[in-house]
């Protein structure tokens, strides 16, 4: 059984990488976590591609210099209580036309996923 030790994922990129990587890089995969923070990466904090799908909550996303969470290639993110995800540098969540999102959006303060299903967990 693991601990509950939380995962920090930081200071990560340079400045010529704000496209196209991220401190999380995801292509055609799945992933499943809590206790995160992905924060202060020069490059965006979640990049998911070609397929991927990730679900997520306890995690703190911010002060990245992209995107907190991009998806985009058929891609999907699931968002649980707690998430929060602010201060990074284009959008917090974003998604390319064929790209989608769900969950809960009380800790998201900038959202530009056209496709994101907002879901309001009691």
């Amino acid at each position: 059984m693991f601990g509950a030790d939380t995962i920090v994922v930081r200071n990560n990129g340079t400045s010529e990488d704000l496209q196209g990587t991220a401190g999380v890089f995801m292509t055609g995969s799945y992933f499943e976590g809590s206790l995160l923070e992905v924060t202060e990466n020069l490059c965006g904090g979640f990049l998911l591609q070609d397929g991927s799908s990730a679900r997520i909550w306890d995690v703190t996303v911010s002060d990245n210099g992209a995107e907190g969470v991009r998806t985009e290639g058929h891609s999907t993110i699931r968002l649980f209580a707690p998430a929060t995800l602010k201060g990074n540098r284009t959008a917090d969540v974003s998604c390319s036309k064929n790209s989608s999102g769900a969950g809960d959006v009380s800790g998201i303060k900038k959202l530009s996923c056209a496709d994101f299903e907002q879901v309001k967990v009691k």
